[in-house]
C-alpha cells in the first residue's frame, strides 16, 4: 500500500521553498491556498507504509493558476497644467493577477463622469475640458487585466485655480533688431507674474542640412524683452509663454531674421576612440574660414541620437580638439561641433561623425529595473545589465539604496562576476520608498540612472469626519482597513495633521499623535478655517498617505450661543406653539372622524333591518338616532 505527498514551489523565484501538503492515499489532489496568475513547480512523493521507505519524486510538471480580479491602482494624483488641463497621475497595483492591460480614468462633474481608456502600462492621462473656476473635480482609476477590471482606487480632488485663466499673448511684435538681438514687445496678460522666451534658430534639413543647437530659455517679468546673444543673419523664431507660480498660458510666436552675415559651418571634423580607456573620443577640427577678426569659442555636441545630440549641453573649449571622457559603454555616439561665441551659436558641423565605444570597467551598468518580489509583499528585486554585452573580467557591482523618507542609506556590494544579467532581492518595509543607484566597485566608476522605488503603501485612514462638541473642540473619527498581518497593535499609532486655511500644508502642519480614534482637539483661534487629515504611522517611521482632507471653520462660541438665556426662549416659544396648533388641528380632525364613523355605522344598521312590501311596493327602514324620522318609504 502506497501513499502520496504532493509538493509545490514558486517557479522562476530563487527564494521560493519547497511546500509539502499531507500525506494522502487517493491518486488525486487538489491544490488551493495559491496566488493567481503564478506559475509553480509540482511533484509528487512516494512512501510506502509497510516499509516506510520514501521514494523521491519520478517526474516534475509546471502549471499556472488563473487570472484574478487585480488591486486598485494607488497614490492617485491630479494637477491643474492650464485653465484647459489636468494631468491626472496613479501607480499601478502592487498585485495585478494578471497582465494589466488598461486603465479606466474617471472624472466628475459631469454626472454622470466622464470616464477615459488607457491602453497599456502608461499610468498618464490629460483631461481637456472647459473646467468651471473654484470648482472641485474629483478623478479615480481602475484596472483592468484580460478578465477582470479592479476596485475604485481612493479619489484625488483638485480644486479649479482662477488664476490659470491667462488669455494668449497678444499683440507681439518686433521692435527691433541687430546683427546679434532682437526686441520684442507684447500686451500684459492678466494672472501672468513672469514670461519664458524660448528662441529657436530655424534649421534647414535639405538640400544643405544646416541644423542649429536648441538655445536657452529666457525670463522676463516685463512686457517687453531684448534678446542678446543671437548669431547675425539666422532666421529666429521666438515664442512667448505667460505663467505664474502655478500654471503657464498659451504661448504666442514671431519670426524674424537678425542683421549681419551668417556664421560659417565647422569643416574638417574627425573622431577617434581613445582604445586604452574605452569610454573617451578624441575629436578636433578645422579654425572657420571667416574674415571677422574675433576669438572663437566652440561647442561640442554629442549624443546618442540626433535629437539627444541637439537637445543636450554643449562641451565649450577655445581650442580645435578636445577629449570627451565618461562615455556609457558599448553605445555609438554622434558628435558635431558649431561657433557658440562671441557672435552667438552658429549653424553645427554639416558632417557629424559617428564612434562606438568600448568596454570600460567603470562604465555605469544599464537597464536598471526594481520591481515588486511577485512571492513576497516586503520584497523588491533589483534586476540591471553590464555596461557591454561581453565581459572581459569580472566584475563587483555596487548597490547603493536611500530610504527617501527617513533619509537612511545602505549599500551591498556582491562577489565578482561575468555574468551580463544580473538580480539582487532586498527585504523592504510597507510604507517604503527608495531610491536604488548600481554602480561597479571599482574607485572612481560612473554611476547610471537611479530608480525611484514605492513599496506597498500602509493602508491609510478614511472617511474622516470632523464634528464640533459644545465646548467649542472638535472630534475626529475615522475608519482604518486592515492592516498588514505582520503588524501588530503597538506597531503603529496615527497622527493628526492640522494647518489653517482651507487646504492642507502638510510640510508646516501641526502633527499630534493618538493611538486611535476619536481624537479630540482644541483650535487657538477662533472664527479660523482649519484643515483636518490623518495618517498611519509605524513605530519605525514609515508613514502611510494621508486621509481624505476636512476643513471646518472654528467657531467656538457657536453652540454655546444657541444656549443663551434669550435664545433659549426664542426657541422654545415658537416650538410651544406649534405643538399647540398641532393638537389642536388633531383633536378636530379626530372628532369630525369620529361622527362620521359613527353615521356610516347607523346607516348601515338600518339599511341591513329594512324590508320591502311587495303589497303596498314600500321599503320600511328602522328608526335610526339622528331624529331624521322613524319611517321612510321609497316607490320602485
Amino acid at each position: 500500500v502506497f501513499q502520496f505527498l504532493p509538493s509545490y514551489k514558486v517557479a522562476n523565484s530563487p527564494h521560493s521553498q519547497w511546500v509539502n501538503t499531507s500525506w494522502i492515499s487517493e491518486s488525486m489532489y487538489r491544490f488551493t491556498g495559491l496566488r493567481p496568475y503564478t506559475l509553480y513547480n509540482l511533484t509528487v512523493y512516494v512512501k510506502n507504509t509497510n516499509t516506510r521507505e520514501i521514494y523521491p519524486p519520478a517526474k516534475f510538471i509546471t502549471a499556472a493558476t488563473a487570472v484574478a480580479e487585480p488591486e486598485a491602482p494607488w497614490n492617485v494624483t491630479a494637477k491643474q497644467l492650464t485653465a484647459y488641463q489636468v494631468q491626472v497621475n496613479w501607480m499601478p497595483p502592487h498585485e495585478s493577477n494578471g497582465p494589466i492591460t488598461g486603465y479606466s480614468v474617471c472624472m466628475t462633474p459631469p454626472i454622470p463622469p466622464m470616464c477615459k481608456t488607457v491602453h497599456g502600462s502608461k499610468t498618464q492621462i490629460l483631461f481637456d475640458s472647459e473646467f468651471t473656476t473654484n470648482n472641485n473635480y474629483s478623478f479615480w482609476v481602475k484596472a483592468k487585466n484580460s478578465l477582470y477590471e479592479s476596485n475604485t482606487s481612493s479619489v484625488a480632488v483638485v480644486q479649479l485655480d482662477e488664476s490659470a485663466h491667462m488669455l494668449p499673448i497678444t499683440d507681439l511684435k518686433v521692435d527691433a533688431h541687430t546683427s546679434n538681438s532682437v526686441s520684442l514687445s507684447w500686451t500684459s496678460v492678466k494672472h501672468a507674474e513672469k514670461y519664458h522666451i524660448k528662441p529657436k534658430a530655424l534649421s534647414l534639413v535639405s538640400p544643405d542640412s544646416i541644423l542649429y543647437p536648441r538655445l536657452a530659455v529666457v525670463d522676463t517679468s516685463s512686457s517687453k524683452y531684448t534678446v542678446t546673444d543671437l548669431a547675425p543673419g539666422t532666421d529666429y523664431t521666438f515664442e512667448v509663454v505667460p505663467y505664474n507660480s502655478k500654471f503657464e498660458g498659451q504661448p504666442s510666436s514671431i519670426t524674424t531674421r537678425t542683421d549681419g552675415v551668417t556664421l560659417p559651418q565647422i569643416t574638417g571634423l574627425h573622431v577617434e576612440l581613445v582604445k586604452s580607456h574605452g569610454t573617451a573620443v578624441k575629436i578636433g577640427w578645422s579654425p572657420p574660414n571667416d574674415n571677422r577678426k574675433v576669438s572663437w569659442e566652440y561647442g561640442i555636441f554629442y549624443g546618442r541620437n540626433l535629437k539627444e545630440l541637439l537637445s543636450k549641453g554643449a562641451l565649450r573649449t577655445t581650442n580645435t580638439s578636445a577629449t570627451v571622457q565618461d562615455l556609457a559603454a558599448c553605445e555609438s555616439y554622434v558628435f558635431a561641433v558649431g561657433l557658440v561665441a562671441p557672435l552667438g551659436v552658429g549653424p553645427l558641423s554639416s558632417n557629424p561623425q559617428t564612434v562606438v565605444t568600448q568596454f570600460n570597467i567603470r562604465a555605469a551598468p544599464k537597464n536598471l529595473r526594481v520591481f515588486a518580489d511577485p512571492h513576497n509583499t516586503t520584497a523588491m528585486s533589483v534586476t540591471w545589465t553590464a555596461s557591454c554585452p561581453f565581459v572581459t573580467e569580472p566584475i563587483a557591482y555596487e548597490i547603493t539604496i536611500m530610504e527617501v523618507n527617513l533619509d537612511q542609506k545602505a549599500s551591498y556590494t556582491n562577489m565578482p562576476t561575468s555574468e551580463v544579467d544580473l538580480q539582487h532581492t532586498f527585504f523592504i518595509q510597507y510604507g517604503g520608498r527608495y531610491n536604488v543607484c548600481v554602480s561597479t566597485s571599482v574607485m572612481g566608476s560612473a554611476e547610471g540612472p537611479c530608480v525611484e522605488y514605492w513599496a506597498r503603501q500602509l493602508p491609510p485612514p478614511h472617511q474622516l469626519q470632523v464634528l464640533q462638541e459644545t465646548n467649542g473642540s472638535y472630534v475626529l473619527y475615522w475608519r482604518q482597513d486592515q492592516l498588514p498581518a505582520n503588524l501588530s497593535s503597538n506597531d503603529y499609532h496615527y497622527v493628526v495633521l492640522v494647518s489653517p486655511g482651507s487646504s492642507l500644508n502638510i510640510s508646516t502642519a501641526k502633527e499630534l499623535k493618538t493611538n486611535s480614534a476619536p481624537y479630540f482637539f482644541s483650535p487657538e483661534d477662533e472664527d479660523t478655517i482649519y484643515s483636518y487629515a490623518v495618517v498611519l504611522e509605524t513605530n519605525a517611521g514609515y508613514r502611510s498617505l494621508p486621509s481624505e482632507v476636512v476643513s471646518l471653520a472654528s467657531t467656538k462660541d457657536a453652540w454655546p450661543a444657541l444656549f443663551h438665556q434669550k435664545s433659549v426662549m426664542s426657541l422654545i416659544l415658537p416650538t410651544l406653539l406649534v405643538v399647540v396648533v398641532v393638537c389642536c388641528v388633531l383633536a378636530v380632525a379626530l372628532g369630525f372622524i369620529s361622527i362620521r364613523h359613527r353615521r356610516l355605522q347607523h346607516t348601515f344598521s338600518n339599511f341591513a333591518n329594512s324590508h320591502f312590501s311587495t303589497r303596498s311596493g314600500t321599503a320600511t327602514f328602522g328608526s335610526n338616532s339622528d331624529g331624521l324620522g322613524d319611517r321612510l318609504s321609497a316607490h320602485f
